[in-house]
């Protein structure tokens, strides 16, 4: 069971957005599109596998419903789309030449739910 799914990424960026960032080689073929959105799916949830490793949560997180919580969906679309935006590469920079995109913010914000997530700051509906 995955995490991010194909339709939150596109609820999250817009599908117009994610099909763009997916297709790398710039030539609408939809296996390759549909693979790289695979690939960011399964390298986002393995990022919030990874992150949440040493708390007392089961791998997968899933509710006692089986479902996954909304806010780990939300975290693993986050970083689903910005594994995609990051492969086209970066042309905007602050002022010490640190990569900065217009997904900056989703980025930082799902680091920082997952780090209190970590430090029991917030606790998840999760088994």
């Amino acid at each position: 069971m995955s995490y991010a799914t194909t339709a939150g990424i596109d609820a999250k960026f817009g599908s117009t957005n994610i099909t763009t960032w997916a297709d790398l080689n710039n030539n609408a073929n939809g296996s390759e599109i549909a693979a790289r959105k695979a690939a960011a799916i399964a390298a986002a949830d393995a990022e919030v596998d990874s992150h949440l490793r040493d708390t007392h949560y089961r791998k997968p997180l899933v509710t006692a419903a089986a479902a996954t919580p909304a806010v780990i969906a939300d975290i693993a679309n986050a970083l689903a789309g910005c594994w995609l935006k990051d492969a086209r590469g970066q042309d905007t920079f602050d002022e010490k030449d640190a990569p900065v995109d217009s997904l900056s913010w989703h980025r930082a914000k799902a680091y920082k739910t997952l780090n209190q997530i970590k430090a029991g700051e917030i606790r998840l509906d999760a088994i």
